[in-house]
């Protein structure tokens, strides 16, 4: 659920702000999070579950282009609610606690689709993508 701030905006400016927030969020681009050491990133994919790989996997395939949580969902073999939501909070805590890195990849809520949405950069994706066995 979103927290809210409380912010001053004055009277003649609060049409346009009303205006700004009735637009859909802009996805930004996974390339704005810079990359994982490529031995750090294969080393957390070999330690990974065989979902999580496959999460992984799918946003490596589809590079810097938005995956939503369904999606993914169907390629992990998961719930989207529980199942997805419940790996990502274990893996989010094990990258944090193991790798002292931010996640690599970005989650975008997109409030018009009451989704998420996930991406992950180019060279991340490499890496990945390097990494399956045939």
């Amino acid at each position: 659920m979103d927290t809210f701030i409380m912010f001053p905006v004055p009277p003649s400016r609060v049409q346009e702000v009303i205006e700004l927030l009735a637009k859909p969020a802009a996805l930004s681009p996974a390339g704005d999070r810079m990359p994982w050491p490529p031995e750090t990133l294969k080393r957390c994919y070999s330690e990974s579950s065989e979902r999580f790989q496959k999460f992984l996997d799918t946003l490596a395939d589809n590079a810097e282009t938005p995956v939503s949580g369904g999606d993914l969902a169907k390629a992990t073999g998961l719930t989207y609610r529980s199942g997805v939501a419940g790996m990502l909070g274990a893996a989010g805590k094990r990258i944090d606690g193991r790798y002292h890195l931010p996640c690599p990849w970005e989650k975008h809520w997109r409030a018009s689709e009451s989704r998420n949405y996930y991406t992950m950069n180019q060279e991340d994706a490499a890496v990945i993508r390097s990494l399956r066995t045939p």
